[in-house]
C-alpha cells in the first residue's frame, strides 16, 4: 500500500496517462459511458460514476452526419457525479 508523496506520484502518472490516451477533445469535453453510480460515506459524501471512455475513431473526420464519430476504448475511472456537463445519448 502506497502513501504520502508515493501514491500522489502515482496518481499523477495515472492522471497523466489518461489525458494521453484521448486522441483529440471535442471543445474541452470527453465522452464516456457512465457504468456505476456510487456513494462513499464520508464527511461529506462523494458522490462517483464508472466511466467507461469513448474516443474518435478517427482523426481526419471527427463527425459524421454533424454527430461526434466515436469508439469505445478499454480505458476506466471513477469521476465525480459533479464533473459531469451534461448527457448526451450515444448510439453504437
Amino acid at each position: 500500500m502506497q502513501t504520502g508523496f508515493a501514491r500522489f506520484i502515482s496518481c499523477l502518472d495515472s492522471y497523466l496517462d489518461l489525458l494521453d490516451s484521448f486522441t483529440i477533445i471535442d471543445k474541452g469535453l470527453c465522452y464516456g459511458q457512465a457504468l456505476l453510480l456510487a456513494e462513499v460515506l464520508t464527511d461529506p459524501p462523494l458522490n462517483l460514476a464508472l466511466i467507461k471512455w469513448y474516443d474518435f475513431k478517427s482523426k481526419r473526420n471527427l463527425y459524421l452526419y454533424g454527430c461526434p464519430h466515436l469508439k469505445l476504448i478499454e480505458l476506466y475511472n471513477f469521476v465525480a457525479i459533479e464533473s459531469i456537463y451534461s448527457v448526451v445519448h450515444i448510439v453504437p
